[in-house]
């Protein structure tokens, strides 16, 4: 199994604002990854499940499109998973069992999200 992180910080070392906010990422000059050999769609191409906390599940949820089409999610979370029409999966219990619980069902690579969960 392998877990990888791909994730924007602050020289700081912070990945949100203190609200939370993620909109520094959506700055112009980050637009010039690609030709820096950064390209999150070809790291998304070989994952095969992501994993992230509650807390950027909602945040992720609150932009105006779905971002990971039909990569399967599982949402790391000891309360009762809300509806969605996304295929998102909601997981509990201490990392090293949710890892061994999705390379039981076939993942080989996981994308690990969100602050408290990387």
């Amino acid at each position: 199994m392998k877990c990888s992180v791909y994730i924007a910080t602050s020289v700081d070392g912070f990945i949100a604002g203190p609200d939370g906010d993620i909109d520094w990422l959506l700055r112009p000059e980050y637009a010039v990854s690609l030709l820096n050999g950064l390209s999150f769609e070809a790291f998304i191409a070989d994952i095969d499940a992501l994993v992230m906390g509650r807390h950027t599940y909602e945040k992720v949820r609150a932009f105006p499109e779905w971002p990971y089409g039909e990569l399967p999610v599982v949402v790391l979370s000891t309360q009762s998973a809300p509806q969605s029409a996304e295929p998102v999966r909601w997981m509990s219990g201490e990392p090293a069992s949710v890892v061994a619980r999705l390379a039981e069902a076939g993942c080989r690579h996981l994308y690990i999200d969100g602050g408290q969960t990387v």
